[in-house]
């Protein structure tokens, strides 16, 4: 192990703010879901003890396949790619029922209707904190 690093592990043992066990398997959940619920998607995950994540504005289409937007007497404009959220949050596997069920709860509109988003959750091998380079779940 580089000097530099161990000497910062060093510094660290027992310090750690995160009572999460260093086993503890991670899940990150992704959400692509309408721009204009960003806000209460943020507000339903901290509501749930979820403040870490990362968001960002994308494009993208899923079933809808863009839109067409057609004026009487007008040639139709098709929109291929609207704008999207994305948003990547990973947590323990304990926390991903929650962080599922407050992103639903804040973005759907009503059964079937098309443009609500999508949640994925995949499996994260490990996490390395840079400044500590602690790793796993006391790294998120």
């Amino acid at each position: 192990m580089d000097p530099v690093i161990a000497t910062l592990a060093e510094k660290t043992e027992g310090k750690r703010s995160s009572n999460i066990p260093s086993t503890a398997k991670l899940k990150e959940v992704i959400a692509i879901i309408r721009p204009q619920k960003h806000i209460a998607t943020r507000k339903g995950l901290e509501a749930v003890g979820i403040f870490s994540y990362t968001t960002l504005s994308v494009l993208g289409r899923s079933k809808q396949r863009g839109l067409k937007i057609s004026a009487e007497g007008k040639e139709a404009v098709s929109i291929r790619f609207l704008p999207k959220q994305y948003f990547s949050i990973v947590v323990t596997e304990k926390q991903v029922s929650l962080a599922v069920s407050a992103i639903v709860k804040a973005n759907r509109t009503g059964v079937g209707v098309a443009g609500d988003g999508r949640i994925f959750v995949v499996d994260i091998d490990d996490a390395v904190r840079i400044s500590t380079h602690e790793r796993g779940g006391v790294a998120v």
